[in-house]
């Protein structure tokens, strides 16, 4: 169910910083989605560039960049009222940029990925084995999402702004090439 769901939503949304779909196949042993091809994510970048905890992974203006890709694919989601649901560095893919000059100083194309809990903000979740334990990842999760009644609230209709939320979490790793821990 989760796999026709992320199809369905992902078939429905263009933009260059969304992966794109080509096409997706199910038959009754196995279902497969195909994507664009892209050569890792944020954190495994982040990971390989920082030998290490002193150094950055990204200079000022590349992880700019970086976010700057990251929230207009995000603004257009938004816009038709989509929310991601778990915005987080492994969540973004890149590649080198196409620009020679610009990939040879780092700078990185970013499509947001993995939409298997996304979803259409007006619609329903009843019916479905959603629940806020796995909607997003901590500490990506919005705070207001952890109190009970928010999490009643959440199960309904989980607001877009908790993806600005993740996303600012995600900002913070880039810029400073750690992973974020609340604890």
């Amino acid at each position: 169910m989760s796999f026709k769901k992320e199809a369905a939503i992902l078939a429905t949304l263009k933009h260059p910083n969304i992966i794109q779909l080509f096409c997706c196949t199910t038959d009754a042993n196995s279902c497969s989605l195909a994507m664009e091809l892209m050569s890792t994510d944020v954190r495994k970048l982040m990971d390989e560039r920082m030998p290490d905890p002193d150094y950055v992974a990204f200079y000022l203006p590349v992880a700019f960049y970086i976010m700057l890709q990251v929230a207009m694919g995000l603004m257009n989601m938004h816009e038709r009222q989509v929310g991601h649901w778990d915005i987080k560095s492994s969540n973004l893919l890149v590649k080198p940029t196409s620009v020679p000059e610009l990939a040879e100083v780092g700078y990185v194309d970013v499509k947001l990925v993995d939409f298997q809990f996304a979803k259409v903000k007006l619609m329903s979740s009843r019916g479905t084995n959603q629940s806020i334990d796995n909607l997003g990842r901590t500490p990506y999760r919005a705070p207001e999402l952890y109190t009970q009644e928010e999490e009643e609230i959440a199960k309904e209709n989980y607001p877009l702004k908790a993806d600005v939320y993740s996303y600012e979490i995600t900002c913070a790793e880039i810029l400073t090439g750690h992973s974020i821990s609340i604890y």
